[in-house]
This record gives structure tokens, sequence and C-alpha cells, in this order.
């Protein structure tokens, strides 16, 4: 018999949404402080270093939007599995083959 823990399920995405949450605080870190580092550092320097922040950037906004799709993916398996489960319930209890 296949059996899932909806609560180990409802735990992983927590754990995922807090994950990207944190992540996401570190990228409006990195937002603001990119502003006063490119007004203090100019020339070649200031220009790779504002590409490479760029780059971070437009990573971590990448990986929160893959995270924030596996939090709904995990929701989806949730309500499918509670729906499946909570119909054969019924079909035992009401004697339906």
């Amino acid at each position: 018999m296949i059996s899932w823990d909806v609560n180990d399920i409802e735990g992983m995405k927590s754990d995922i949404r807090k994950k990207r949450n944190e992540m996401e605080n570190i990228r409006d870190t990195i937002v603001n402080e990119r502003s006063s580092l490119s007004s203090a550092w100019r020339g070649d320097s200031g220009e790779v270093a504002d590409m490479r922040l760029e780059a971070d950037i437009r990573m971590l906004n990448a990986l929160s939007d893959e995270m924030t799709k596996h939090i709904a993916i995990l929701d989806y398996a949730i309500e499918q599995y509670t729906n499946c489960e909570n119909s054969v319930l019924n079909k035992v209890r009401n004697g339906v083959s």
C-alpha cells in the first residue's frame, strides 16, 4: 500500500518557502547595496563588479521563481493525494466498489 504523510510534504513545502524567503532577503540586500557600490566604485572594476552583481541578481530571481514553482507542485500533490484518499475512504464507507 502506498501512503504519504501529508504533514511531511507540508514540512518540505514550508522549508522551501523559508529558504526562498531568506534568499530573497539576501537578494534585496544586494540590490540595495548595489546602488551605493556603483556610486563609490567607478571605472572598469566598478563596471565588472556591477555586471557580476546583475548576474547574481538574475540568478537569485530565477532560483526564487523555481522555488515558487516547486511549492506550487507540492501544493498540487497534496491536493490530489488528499482528494484521492477522501474519495477512496468515501467509497469504502458507502460500500461502493
